[in-house]
């Protein structure tokens, strides 16, 4: 259960969001969840935790996660954010950080390094934390005063960050950083647009999809260089939003479109561009071969995370999170043939995908938006400010959310056949607010979901018979 040699994570079957730079969204290690136990699969564990975004695995098995602490306003007011070590089956916190200093809020990120330190990027900080303590080792406010979307980990330990400018007004601009100091190992690179998407990474490779092109930039050390041989200009169709986090696998660069959305408790109806999503496939070898195909085809689609990609059984999985479709294509063997559709059902998942390798268990999720707040009047008014009073209500009763997720809403933990999309299983979230956020493969037959306002524990239970 361990990340590759050749890496500047910690070798374990999760260290960082979807298991790794590249997003290929697999446990290293482990390769199913459900064997011939099905039946057992259901809620193991789950507790409020407002502001959860994802969890992740240390070299002892010790799992840590990330937290936002909201201002007033979500997307108006600065945040704060901490760094929990929880327990891994009771999901109870057992250790927590000093509040950290975060600013102007964006979803962030975490993971081990392969020193075992902890790296946690919010807002306009970073901060590395000691694993024992979660005393914090070393901070840096970040240059732009923008908030900042996560982070990935080269592999000669070198941190790789960029900053997002919602108004989608002004350029990203990438920074490479010592992951001891916390300080830029080379000049920051403007990357010419604003990227509102995470970045990925093989190797020394970076690869970003800013808002209009996808792009690859080179690091040797001491350098950030864009490869001016590899652009694709994606965004070529009328009411077509911005790609979403890339996918490096299968010898392309996978991602979605149609990312411009109103997102606030449930994506139905959020889709802000009238156009239908569309799957992504770059060449990493000729940028100009780039593929494309549509998910479903509904108008207004939308989408907030990446499309999982299975390269040992050449599947790639897409999905429209606003119109509540998933869809599985068949990866052709000649990087410039456009994948074909396998198969297709209704499922409404909205959090970043996972899969297991050997199994070909895919874990995604299937929110009950209630009425009206799956429609798209629903979904303007949540944006105007109706979202934020929800939240605070639930925040200050904490009881409230599980309540009306029995009543009026819920959201399921779906085990699909990857090959087939057969439901293999299925285990009920008491949550209303749709999930948005990380899984995280746990070593006990389980996964570990962030709901935004909550985390939930999902898998095998242990006792036979209950």
């Amino acid at each position: 259960m361990s990340a590759p040699l050749n890496s500047g994570y910690a070798r374990t079957c999760w260290p960082a969001e979807d298991g790794g730079p590249t997003r290929e969204q697999a446990p290293a290690g482990i390769t199913y969840l459900l064997g011939s136990d099905s039946d057992r699969f259901k809620l193991l564990a789950g507790r409020a935790a407002p502001g959860a975004h994802m969890a992740v695995i240390g070299p002892d098995g010790a799992m840590f996660l990330l937290r936002s602490l909201f201002g007033h306003r979500i997307l108006k007011d600065p945040a704060q954010a901490v760094v929990e070590r929880i327990d891994p089956l009771t999901l109870e916190t057992t250790l927590s950080s000093p509040v950290l200093p975060a600013g102007p809020w964006w979803a962030g990120g975490l993971a081990v390094l392969a020193s075992g330190d902890i790296v946690a990027v919010s807002g306009r900080w970073i901060h590395r934390l000691d694993p024992q303590t979660l005393e914090v080792i070393a901070a840096r406010e970040l240059p732009t005063g923008r908030p900042h979307n996560s982070f990935v980990v080269l592999d000669d330990g070198t941190i790789v960050l960029k900053d997002i400018d919602r108004s989608l007004a002004l350029p990203a601009v990438l920074h490479a950083i010592d992951p001891q100091s916390l300080e830029d190992r080379c000049e920051p690179l403007d990357l010419g647009e604003t990227v509102i998407a995470r970045l990925s990474a093989d190797g020394n490779t970076i690869y970003a999809v800013g808002v209009d092109h996808a792009m690859r930039i080179h690091w040797d050390g001491s350098t950030l260089s864009p490869d001016s041989e590899w652009r694709h200009k994606y965004r070529t169709h009328p009411n077509q939003g911005y790609g979403w986090d890339p996918v490096v696998s299968a010898g392309r660069l996978w991602f979605l479109d149609q990312g411009r959305h109103r997102f606030r408790i449930s994506m139905r109806g959020s889709g802000l561009d009238s156009g239908p999503v569309r799957l992504h496939a770059v060449p990493l070898e000729n940028a100009a071969a780039a593929t494309e195909v549509v998910i479903c085809g509904a108008p207004h689609g939308g989408i907030t995370n990446p499309p999982l990609i299975d390269p040992d059984r050449m599947i790639a999985v897409g999905y429209d999170t606003a119109n509540g479709w998933i869809t599985a294509f068949d990866i052709p063997l000649d990087p410039a043939s456009t994948p074909t559709e396998r198969w297709r059902k209704r499922l409404h998942t909205g959090p970043h995908l996972m899969r297991y390798s050997g199994s070909g268990e895919l874990i995604a999720c299937d929110h009950n938006a209630p009425w009206p707040l799956g429609t798209r009047l629903g979904s303007w008014l949540l944006e105007k400010g109706l979202s934020d009073a929800m939240r605070r209500s639930g925040e200050d009763r904490p009881g409230l959310e599980p309540k009306l997720a029995k009543l009026i809403a819920g959201e399921d933990v779906v085990v699909l056949d990857i090959e087939t999309g057969l439901e293999r299983a299925r285990a009920s979230m008491p949550v209303v607010a749709q999930s948005v956020m990380f899984p995280t493969a746990g070593e006990n037959r389980d996964v570990v979901m962030a709901t935004v306002t909550g985390i939930f524990r999902v898998g095998i239970d242990p006792t036979p018979g209950r």
